[in-house]
């Protein structure tokens, strides 16, 4: 059977059957903090949610949601600042977030983000990605923001997006 996770109005609410459209509600026992612009990502059995924001500012948090046992495990902490807009793709073991958007600096501005992280589920950890490793000439001295990424199975591939002034493509 198939099944669909909806998420509404910032909270989850349920889980859709394809088969017989029955709806399920999901526990908020772990569940993420209610939030705006996160992105989500399926891993065949789970889905990851991680990162956007909130009315206290951008979040660098996330859980994990299991449909098939209706629970959230919570994820550790990331070592990026937290952020929206960013890319954040699953390569079949580890979960990786790059780019996006987020406040920081004295003042406090908003910014972009040229860095990332990939996340292992299996042991919770995170791990910074060095972008001086292997072919590197892609990456500009800025961040970028609502730019396509994919996963070829080998490597992540970035396409487009803009910068903070919402001008693109860069």
């Amino acid at each position: 059977m198939k099944t669909f996770i909806i998420t509404l109005l910032l909270l989850p609410m349920g889980i859709h059957a394809q088969t017989g459209g029955t709806w399920t509600a999901t526990s908020l026992t772990n569940a993420p903090k209610a939030r705006t612009e996160s992105k989500a990502v399926w891993t065949g059995t789970k889905m990851i949610v991680w990162g956007g924001k909130d009315s206290s500012g951008y979040l660098k948090s996330g859980a994990i949601y299991d449909p098939a046992t209706n629970k959230w495990k919570t994820m550790a902490t990331a070592p990026l600042l937290g952020r929206s807009s960013h890319a954040m793709l699953w390569t079949g073991t580890e979960l990786i977030v790059w780019g996006g958007r987020g406040r920081y600096g004295t003042p406090q501005k908003n910014r972009l983000f040229h860095d990332g992280a990939r996340y292992n589920p299996n042991t919770d950890t995170w791990t910074m990605i060095n972008i001086l490793d292997g072919n590197t000439t892609f990456i500009k001295k800025r961040g970028k923001l609502d730019f396509s990424s994919i996963w070829t199975g080998t490597e992540m591939l970035i396409w487009g997006g803009g910068d903070i002034r919402g001008q693109g493509p860069t």
